[in-house]
């Protein structure tokens, strides 16, 4: 094998026609490039101004249906707690009829889980 040979990693500059229309070239595409990004920004911004009273709408029904889940979930709170209270007191007027249906469902529920 034999050796490469050395490439100098700091090349002078040249100063020849041919980098001055790179030169030129390059400007030309970077104006190209900030009337693209520019472009990009304001398409940006007008789809931002049209989405946001969408995410306004879209949060306020979110809000809204929150409420209604807590309040709803209120409610059932409160009528559970009715609920046992009813069958507290159903239990203590009645006890035999409570006695009974208790032994009828454990029944059904051996019959059930045993086949």
């Amino acid at each position: 094998m034999s050796p490469s040979p050395e490439v100098n990693p700091f090349p002078r500059p040249e100063t020849s026609q041919s980098m001055v229309g790179t030169s030129s070239a390059a400007v030309r595409a970077d104006d190209v490039v900030n009337r693209a990004a520019e472009s990009a920004h304001r398409a940006v911004d007008r789809v931002a101004e049209k989405a946001a009273p969408a995410v306004e709408r879209l949060a306020t029904g979110v809000n809204e249906a929150a409420a209604v889940m807590h309040q709803r979930a209120d409610q059932l709170g409160a009528m559970q707690e009715r609920w046992v209270v009813e069958s507290r007191n159903y239990v203590r007027e009645h006890p035999f009829a409570s006695m009974a249906a208790a032994l009828a469902a454990g029944m059904v529920l051996a019959r059930l889980l045993w086949h």
